[in-house]
């Protein structure tokens, strides 16, 4: 018998590595066909898809990412950053018979429902508004209804984490599209403390730079899912699994943690009669922004409404009901006082601004009946139609009548 020739390790891996590449490269090409038909349609890619929905921008420091499908296929953002129907990736050009509103602001403006730091998704179920359920949408079919003869278009421009000096850089950026109305609703996100000497804007691109999309494993993973359409498939199939993705597809009320939540109660503190200096800090400079923003606004002859957004913190507990009073309790264990920052605001805000309809502090939601909260500051359904009945009431009202004044 002839001696076998035994091979080098050398060669063994390269027999080894040369079918696993090429089971690979099918399963790549086999990824990309599923992708592209999955994301002709909506006009985007794995290279969009892959990354995060936030992109980096130098003006206003982060933006809505161009053309990025939400996990449900339920909304889209045009060339703008507005979300959008899903395929409505192109602004229209304004004709005579429209009549355009855009949003301003952060996350409970843009629609979002319960966060998922922490167990508030766990105790509502609440995950992300549609459009038809978000202010914007309700928004938009109740001015559609009351002008039939005009073609109603609520454009939510508000970007996740915003603040209001976001917002203002936002709307000066789309100031050229010339809306009828702008509205903005902003405080939960902007600066609770500010050292002594501390620059806001700074600490803004601070924020961003240090966000974890930039850190292990994200950067790396986002890297991969944004070449990769296999990585990709298997990052979303991963990311959906572990409830990261939020949407109604994996997004069940937790009925152990609503009910032990609800019989909680951990009491919450009355706050010092002095705030501490970081504060007021960060009170004059929210202040200052306010006004900045009033200012723009005035100066190009714009109707606007500025909204000062409430917080479950200053909500009325004897209000509670149900799953809210189960996402109070959770609030009031991990930080038992009403927010120092929040209550200062709005009660500057109703104090110097009492006079001007168009800049509100929404305080009167803090003592509704209906259920407002699904978290921290994001609101419930209910409480989305409610609010969009208080908004279309002013810009129906030509911005002269009294909105969010002990409404039931």
């Amino acid at each position: 018998m002839k001696n076998k020739r035994k091979l080098s390790i050398w060669k063994k891996i390269v027999f080894f590595l040369i079918p696993l590449f090429v089971f690979l490269l099918l399963l790549e090409l086999s990824a990309r066909y599923l992708c592209h038909k999955r994301f002709a349609k909506y006009h985007t890619s794995i290279s969009v898809q892959g990354n995060s929905r936030w992109d980096r921008d130098s003006l206003t420091v982060w933006k809505n990412r161009e053309g990025y499908l939400e996990n449900d296929n339920s909304s889209q953002y045009n060339e703008y950053g507005m979300r959008v129907k899903s395929g409505e990736l192109k602004m229209p050009v304004k004709k005579k018979n429209d009549f355009w509103v855009f949003f301003f602001g952060g996350s409970a403006i843009a629609g979002m429902g319960s966060n998922q730091d922490g167990q508030w998704l766990k105790i509502t179920g609440v995950s992300a508004h549609s459009i038809e359920n978000s202010i914007d949408g309700q928004l938009e079919k109740i001015l559609q209804k009351a002008m039939p003869d005009k073609n109603v278009r609520v454009f939510n421009a508000a970007i996740s984490a915003a603040n209001i000096t976001q917002s203002r850089l936002n709307y000066e950026k789309l100031r050229h599209l010339k809306p009828d109305w702008v509205v903005s609703m902003d405080c939960a996100n902007d600066i609770h403390s500010l050292k002594e000497g501390e620059d806001p804007y700074k600490k803004l691109f601070d924020t961003w730079d240090n966000h974890p999309i930039y850190k292990l494993p994200y950067k790396q993973c986002r890297r991969l899912m944004s070449n990769s359409a296999l990585a990709f498939l298997v990052g979303e199939y991963v990311f959906f699994k572990s409830g990261i993705i939020r949407n109604a597809k994996n997004t069940k009320q937790d009925r152990e943690i609503f009910e032990y939540w609800l019989k909680q109660n951990a009491g919450r503190k009355a706050l010092p009669a002095d705030i501490e200096p970081d504060t007021q800090r960060a009170v004059a400079s929210f202040m200052r922004e306010l006004e900045k923003f009033n200012f723009a606004l005035k100066y190009d002859e714009q109707k606007y409404l500025l909204l000062i957004q409430p917080h479950l913190s200053l909500r009325d507990p004897e209000k509670l009901k149900d799953i809210e009073l189960a996402v109070y309790h959770y609030k009031l264990s991990t930080s038992p006082c009403i927010d120092p920052f929040m209550r200062a605001i709005h009660e500057k805000v109703l104090k110097n601004y009492a006079d001007n309809k168009n800049i509100v502090s929404m305080d009167a939601v803090h003592y509704w009946d209906s259920w407002v909260f699904v978290d921290y500051c994001h609101f419930s359904e209910q409480a989305n139609r409610k609010i969009a009945s208080e908004i279309a009431a002013f810009i129906l009202g030509g911005g002269t009548v009294n909105i969010f004044k002990n409404v039931q």
